[in-house]
């Protein structure tokens, strides 16, 4: 037969072949039905090998409308009753031999493809064509495929009868595939439900165990261990410019987050991808800034929000296989808790840091029982009863702000160490409470003085101005306003006279006791300041000093008069210097301590 029109067939030639179409379909609905439900190309390989078998062909193929417009099919061989898939082939939408078949709705056999300009040489190459048949499959006006049938290399002929009865083979089996494609969709949807509540469910697991660490009072190392642990992947928390702050892997061991891998890219295209996402994509999935040692694959991002401002990210890293959707909804689920838990640990930090400003001020201005400030300072893990000191460091503003104080923080910290970053603002700068050596006396340890010196130069071009003031070293919580009220009076002193250098009540006393006039009470404490340390530690050291300033500061004629060496005079001289800074081998010392004396020897009494 050509290629032409399919002759009539006469009623009762096709009513003949009838019982062959019915047994055939009843035979691949049976298949079916023992076999139980499948994927549906399962399904229309059984109808193609039972119309092989009905037609005595060897090759078939089912094709279906896919999603893209464009026709799907396995490509089975049938021998001996068994199919074998030899490859799989997609017919475009506008293939012209299927065009014809879906508009007439008929079959249409091609008996010499060889010569057939309809069909491409590389489809007749590839399959060694010699004869082809086209079977549509019609539902109603609809056809819901198309099947390829041929006799492999060798060319056969068939009948009128014979192309009928394909097609009434067809079209009983377009119901069934159209509600094999039913069901199937409706297996798949269900698969996906329940794959979606498992999802769910898990992720409820895992949203409860990472609320109950935070409620449980774990810190953000400790909640990144728990997310890593639960994923098994690397966790890293980054800053909001995308620099890796924490990290850490499944098991709890730290990342080394300066190894290449772990550093995001900042530009402008990751910027544009951050402030674009759609609400319904909390995160995205980037690559490192830099490949090697860190880790394989991307790196998934969820910002990390709280009041509405972005206040870091996280990051879940990828190893050998992508992210599973289990993981990213996770991630996205566990930003929410660590940005609460980021916010808590904020806020518990200011609310700290204000409790110990507070009690710095109460210390300062003498607010509070003392015993009281000393219990509260243990709190701080601040022992009142150690000698400190206060630095007081000048601001032209009248207070400084917040990135202001953080900066002067930040540099002070590897000059005076962390134990002397309790401070305190004041109208006119900051004051900082150091730890001074246990031996000090009232007067600052040199060690303090050359620290505090080494600032003096990077401090105006933050905005910090000079001077910058010591106070006397304090034992007790009862001489903080007293040494905080001689630090103000040091401050106004030196920003009176433009002073540049580090400033003490020692080396400023006796100026400002007679400029500012201070009377009998400051006077006294001027000379209590200085002669009283002596007293306590030896009454020798109270006699050397008067000795020496009656002989006009000679070490040989004091040592003549106390009837000791020399050496023993420069001993005490140097101790009577560390106990109150004062420095008797110059001046400014000698006449400090000339007037401390004879202030105390007109006290009543003397």
């Amino acid at each position: 037969m050509g290629n032409g029109a399919i002759p009539e067939v006469a009623d009762d030639e096709l009513l003949a072949t009838y019982p062959e179409v019915i047994s055939a379909y009843q035979r691949a609905c049976l298949e079916i039905a023992h076999s139980g439900p499948g994927p549906l190309d399962e399904f229309t390989a059984l109808v193609g090998a039972q119309l092989c078998d009905l037609l005595h062909l060897r090759r078939h193929a089912v094709y279906l409308r896919g999603d893209d417009g464009d026709f799907h099919a396995r490509v089975y061989e049938r021998q001996d009753g068994v199919n074998t898939s030899i490859g799989q082939q997609t017919v475009h939408a506008g293939d012209p031999l299927h065009r014809r078949v879906i508009r007439t709705r008929q079959p249409l056999f091609i008996a010499d493809a060889r010569n057939d300009p309809r069909l491409p040489a590389s489809t007749i190459e590839r399959w060694g064509l010699r004869s082809m048949l086209y079977v549509p499959m019609t539902l109603g006006e609809k056809v819901v495929g198309v099947i390829h049938l041929d006799a492999a290399e060798a060319t056969t002929e068939l009948s009128a009868t014979a192309l009928k009865t394909a097609q009434a083979f067809a079209s009983l089996c377009a119901l069934a595939v159209h509600q094999a494609g039913i069901s199937a969709r409706l297996e798949q949807h269900a698969h996906a439900v329940d794959s979606q509540k498992d999802l769910l469910k898990r992720l409820s697991e895992i949203h409860d165990e990472l609320v109950g660490s935070v409620l449980d009072g774990a810190d953000l190392r400790g909640t990144l261990t728990l997310l890593a642990n639960l994923l098994g992947n690397p966790t890293v928390l980054y800053s909001t410019d995308l620099r890796p702050v924490l990290g850490v892997r499944p098991g709890g061991a730290s990342i080394v987050l300066t190894a290449p891998g772990f550093e995001m890219p900042r530009g402008e295209t990751l910027g544009r991808a951050l402030d674009t996402r759609a609400p319904d994509q909390p995160s995205i999935l980037v690559a490192p800034a830099s490949e090697g040692g860190g880790h394989a694959g991307g790196c998934l991002l969820a910002p990390l929000m709280a009041d509405k401002q972005l206040i870091g990210y996280l990051g879940v890293l990828e190893r050998a296989e992508p992210l599973t959707p289990l993981a990213v909804r996770a991630a996205e689920q566990a930003s929410t808790a660590i940005a609460l838990q980021m916010l808590i640990e904020q806020r518990q930090a200011e609310s700290r840091g204000q409790a110990r400003e507070d009690l710095l001020g109460d210390l300062l201005y003498g607010e509070r029982d003392p015993d009281q400030l000393e219990r509260r300072a243990l709190l701080f893990d601040l022992d009142l009863r150690t000698p400190h000191v206060l630095l007081h460091i000048t601001r032209d503003r009248p207070r400084p702000s917040t990135e202001e104080r953080a900066w002067l923080l930040n540099r002070l910290d590897p000059v005076l160490g962390p134990a002397g970053l309790l401070h305190t603002t004041t109208s006119g700068g900051i004051v900082l409470l150091i730890p001074a050596d246990q031996d000090s006396g009232p007067e600052p340890a040199h060690s303090i003085t050359r620290r505090v010196q080494a600032l003096l130069g990077e401090l105006p071009t933050a905005g910090w101005t000079t001077p910058l003031a010591l106070s006397t070293v304090c034992h007790h919580p009862a001489q903080y306003p007293d040494a905080f009220a001689d630090l103000r009076s040091v401050v106004t002193f030196g920003r009176l006279f433009g002073l540049t250098h580090v400033l003490t009540p020692t080396n400023t006393g006796l100026l400002r006791l007679i400029l500012n006039g201070g009377g009998p009470a400051k006077a006294n404490r001027f000379a209590r300041e200085l002669l009283q340390p002596l007293e306590h530690a030896d009454p020798a050291l109270s006699s050397t000093l008067r000795a020496y300033l009656d002989n006009q500061g000679r070490i040989r004629a004091t040592a003549r008069q106390l009837a000791v060496h020399e050496n023993t005079i420069r001993y005490r001289l140097n101790k009577i210097r560390n106990l109150t800074g004062c420095n008797l081998e110059n001046l400014d010392g000698m006449l400090n301590a000339r007037v401390a004396v004879q202030i105390t020897d007109m006290q009543p009494g003397r």
